[in-house]
């Protein structure tokens, strides 16, 4: 099976989950409030486009098998493994200081073997976190999660 088709396949089944447990979610009962399924059906929508067109159109080329070798399953999980404990920081830290970290060691992950300044990933890596807080807070008017560990109420 060619590599597009599996991504496209599991692509398609985490659209799936993601459009049901979105609809777990309680709606809102304010007039006008779109209420907090919009955003997930919109990303479970584009799951389920982006992978049904993965698996249904034609490959070009030959047929590369999914993570092919040793090299591509130690990437794949060193990439799971950055990413998978991200959650659990967003929630003692807060989304600026482990995006920013997360975004910064899977840039340095990506350059491995190209020669790149060492700056540039950080550089890089401070655009993307500021860009997305400002798209949050100021654009889409949300709150971002700000830590177990650093908020302090008194």
């Amino acid at each position: 099976m060619h590599r597009d088709r599996i991504v496209g396949v599991l692509t398609t089944i985490l659209g799936a989950a993601v459009a049901y447990m979105t609809s777990q979610l309680a709606g809102t009962n304010m007039p006008g409030d779109p209420g907090p399924k919009v955003f997930p059906y919109i990303c479970a929508g584009i799951l389920l486009v982006c992978g049904l067109i993965l698996t249904i159109r034609k490959p070009a080329g030959e047929a590369k098998p999914f993570l092919n070798g040793k090299e591509e399953v130690k990437r794949f999980s060193s990439i799971t493994l950055v990413i998978a404990p991200y959650i659990d920081l967003m929630w003692l830290f807060g989304f600026l200081v482990p995006t920013l970290l997360v975004v910064c060691l899977l840039c340095f992950m990506f350059a491995e073997g190209k020669n790149i300044p060492k700056w540039q990933p950080i550089v890089y890596s401070i655009i993307v976190t500021g860009a997305l807080y400002v798209a949050f807070v100021y654009m889409l008017k949300l709150r971002l999660p700000v830590g177990t560990l650093l908020d302090i109420s008194l």
